[in-house]
């Protein structure tokens, strides 16, 4: 998905990870991985990246679902496109740490600031949100904060609009 890409090379890549520990921390998913692999900003510090990154382009549900349960954070670096994102909705419903652009939180700007989330639209701003999440721990949130963030995938925000008894209500008509 090129605004995965564009993004990461942009806000994470660009001038290498060596602002992250010399081991492996970081973990890029799914489509977005190729792109990122080959791209010039990834390239240019090979071996520096490769130390600190693991790429894992195909994962099955299961092995996803481990890594998020493991997951200290995730990082949302989506700087262009259209709609709402529902690789956001999953972060947020994670209950770990998000550092994401505000244009990734498209539709979910309620939660813009929420405890733990944390939007940054430079470069420099989200590799200094990276740096302070990555050292922080591991985030703990109250019950009332786990249920709001829940709220964020597309069933629930259906299901809370009243969408869906408007439409029961034309349709009896």
């Amino acid at each position: 998905y090129p605004p995965n890409i564009d993004g990461f090379c942009r806000l994470v890549a660009d001038g290498g990870f060596f602002f992250l520990p010399p081991a492996k921390g970081l973990a890029v998913c799914g489509g977005a991985s190729h792109g990122i692999f080959v791209s010039r900003e990834y390239q240019r510090f090979l071996h520096g990246n490769s130390n600190r990154v693991q790429f894992l382009p195909d994962l099955d549900d299961a092995a996803l679902w481990t890594l998020k349960s493991a997951a200290h954070a995730f990082l949302l670096p989506i700087a262009f496109g259209g709609g709402t994102n529902l690789k956001s909705a999953e972060a947020i419903a994670s209950g770990r740490w998000v550092v994401t652009t505000s244009t990734a939180m498209r539709g979910r700007e309620d939660y813009a600031d929420a405890p733990g989330i944390v939007v940054a639209d430079t470069p420099k701003a989200f590799r200094r949100a990276m740096i302070d999440v990555m050292g922080s721990a591991p985030l703990k949130l109250t019950p009332a904060q786990r249920k709001a963030r829940d709220q964020a995938y597309w069933d629930r925000v259906l299901a809370n609009s009243g969408v869906q008894a408007a439409l029961q209500t034309l349709a009896a008509r």
